[in-house]
């Protein structure tokens, strides 16, 4: 019987098999177990399986089979040529056949692109997505996982896949526009807000301000203006229209210049403030010393 998450269909959920059971593999067969779905999995170390089975999924003994006997198997694995190695053999590729995978692995979109070409020769129905959480948030509302690909298999298990966050969002077609996300948003999170806030905050700690000090005064006044921002932005863009009377670039970057050269003076590191005066720098000299700081993206896209 082929089992479906369609409201309209039919006597049972979809069998979900996991191949990789790190702690994220885990997470997810946790989380599908308790929702009373059927899991199998299978690693290419088994130990790693034993946490799983101990909550009830099912393990066995190579990749084939775990396909074979799943309606959805999820690959969670660390890069995608570990996966290739796995996926792309005779009898793996002889049971992908007339199944649905979702890769949840890190890489590029071209990655993503590529293994949706073999894994569509070979008969599957291929997605492709990336987790934004650690195992602890997978099943909570703060579960964000983005998965993109064929619409039909992303409708038919989005209940099932939603069940992995409050977050879980399908994106697109393509298949590579979730890694295009991920990309997107790892940047932002890394640059931002882990090394441009231990960037910006040593000053401060070393002055005498204590962390939980810092903590507050980033999520009650940094954080909301940085939303707002960004939503102010966002429409710039769209409009493809970028003037500020009230905070042009060439402005910003006289407020700012004084700042590194005395961070510098102190002893601190300032790269990532060097990098963004750079930019303000190129901005002007380009001539867009009179846009807002949307108006750097000009520097940054592709030019058709």
């Amino acid at each position: 019987m082929v089992t479906t998450d369609s409201p309209n269909g039919l006597d049972q959920a979809p069998k979900v098999g996991l191949i990789g059971t790190g702690q994220m593999g885990t997470a997810f067969a946790r989380i599908f177990l308790q929702a009373g779905r059927s899991v199998t999995v299978w690693d290419i170390d088994p130990s790693r399986c034993a946490d799983a089975v101990k909550l009830g999924a099912r393990e066995v003994a190579s990749p084939d089979r775990c396909v074979a006997a799943s309606d959805l198997t999820i690959v969670c694995v660390t890069t995608y040529e570990s996966s290739e190695s796995v996926l792309r053999k005779d009898e793996v590729l002889a049971a992908l056949s007339g199944s649905t995978v979702l890769q949840l692995t890190t890489g590029t979109p071209d990655d993503a692109r590529a293994t949706a070409d073999w894994m569509t020769d070979a008969g599957a129905a291929y997605l492709d997505g990336a987790i934004f959480n650690y195992p602890r948030s997978i099943g909570t509302p703060d579960g964000h996982i983005l998965y993109s690909g064929p619409k039909e298999p992303a409708e038919l298990y989005a209940p099932t896949l939603s069940l992995l966050g409050g977050g879980v969002e399908y994106v697109g077609d393509d298949p590579g526009l979730a890694s295009t996300f991920s990309n997107a948003l790892a940047a932002a999170f890394y640059h931002v807000l882990v090394a441009g806030w231990l960037e910006a905050i040593a000053p401060a700690l070393d002055a005498g301000a204590t962390p939980q000090q810092l903590q507050r005064l980033f999520k009650n006044v940094t954080m909301p203006t940085m939303l707002e921002a960004f939503e102010h932005f966002a429409l710039q863009i769209e409009q493809n229209e970028f003037s500020e009377p009230e905070a042009p670039i060439s402005r910003i970057l006289e407020a700012l210049d004084p700042m590194p050269t005395r961070l510098k003076g102190l002893g601190y590191r300032t790269d990532l403030f060097d990098t963004t005066m750079n930019y303000l720098r190129d901005a002007t000299d380009a001539g867009y010393g009179e846009e807002g700081f949307a108006g750097l993206l000009q520097l940054l896209r592709h030019k058709e």
